[in-house]
């Protein structure tokens, strides 16, 4: 019988003690902490992205909210879902796609392409693996060919 209530007495000791350690930790602060976090590095990865089109001209800047990681196709496809902004791809065999017409104006074949600046030099990548990151500016020109 004394075995019985120091197992029962130990049982309730050990449960009271885990309920004190417990109720100075609130689940729901905890998992504001977390959420706070989770935000807080979210919100690094996001910035404002210059894009800038210069052709016949004319210059035409954009900014659009977007993520580091993203590609600049993905960048130009958000932006075309959200602002007055269109562009046309042109498949080649072997190098994938590359833009044909940016905001209705066409490159001419033999005189002018589109090209893809970032930080004000020329990418090194095409727009659907150049990746973007914070402070990036992208620019697309109407060059000639030379």
């Amino acid at each position: 019988m004394k075995k019985k209530f120091q197992k029962v007495l130990l049982a309730v000791v050990l449960m009271m003690s885990l309920g004190a350690m417990g109720a100075g930790c609130n689940n729901n602060d905890d998992l504001s902490i977390a959420q706070a976090q989770v935000n807080s590095t979210n919100s690094a990865k996001k910035f404002d992205l210059t894009l800038q089109v210069v052709g016949d001209d004319q210059t035409k800047n954009y900014t659009l909210a977007t993520e580091e990681g993203q590609t600049v196709l993905a960048a130009m496809a958000q932006l075309k879902e959200e602002d007055a902004f269109t562009y046309e791809l042109k498949e080649a065999e072997g190098l994938g796609a590359y833009v044909t017409s940016v905001n209705n104006l066409a490159s001419t074949d033999g005189q002018n392409f589109w090209a893809l600046y970032l930080n004000n030099k020329m990418a090194s990548e095409g727009a659907s693996t150049q990746v973007l990151n914070k402070g990036d500016v992208v620019k697309w020109q109407l060059d000639e060919l030379k």
